[in-house]
């Protein structure tokens, strides 16, 4: 019998042990990830002064901007919010203020996809990152498909219009006129199409 209360004492003790530890990692990682969004917070209150600094004017802080979007043909609509909306030589720039040891780099996918999604959605003059760990300002530019295509539809305008300019017939001057007047006339992902294929069609040529 007092063999069957050790072990039943035994094994209370152990419960009582598991769920302390368990207590105490819980409490533990809460408070670190307090301290951590604490000195984040911090950090881009600290950005303020910075960016005055560097010469940049603040127009805005978690100024929210709203971005529609299109899901099967339906519209919808989400709301972005930036750290600090700036301006600096009269352009405007957007600052995505980050901290830590990963995210303050456009190595992190995240941040990548974050500061893809501010430069395609929110009109804008240029796109920074500010690492507030080293005090570092990056200007991260995207290259996007659509404005590498219509690079090509604008050269093959050009080279239409002064066609149309040098040959003195008339026929191939109102050709020209009304195929520039289509073009001007075309919806956004007409261009798009018409442009990815010019593109497609000089890269085969090359």
């Amino acid at each position: 019998m007092d063999y069957i209360n050790i072990i039943f004492v035994v094994i209370i003790l152990f419960l009582l042990y598991v769920v302390i530890k368990f207590k105490y990692k819980k409490a533990a990682n809460t408070k670190a990830i307090k301290q951590r969004f604490e000195r984040g917070r911090i950090l881009e209150y600290e950005a303020y002064d910075f960016l005055i600094s560097q010469g940049y004017k603040i127009i805005d802080e978690q100024k929210q901007f709203k971005h529609e979007y299109y899901v099967n043909g339906i519209q919808k609509s989400a709301v972005l919010k930036v750290d600090y909306f700036v301006s600096k030589n009269g352009n405007k720039y957007i600052v995505e203020v980050k901290s830590g040891k990963s995210a303050i780099s456009t190595s992190n996918s995240n941040t990548r996809r974050q500061l893809l999604e501010y430069s395609f959605a929110i009109p804008n003059d240029g796109t920074l990152l500010l690492d507030m760990e080293n005090q570092k300002l990056e200007s991260v530019e995207f290259v996007h498909n659509t404005e590498k295509y219509q690079s090509y539809l604008i050269k093959a305008t050009i080279v239409l219009s002064f066609i149309g300019i040098i040959i003195p017939f008339w026929g191939i001057k109102i050709f020209s006129i009304v195929l520039l007047g289509l073009v001007f006339l075309m919806k956004p992902n007409h261009v798009n199409i018409v442009s990815r294929k010019i593109y497609l069609f000089v890269k085969n040529i090359y």
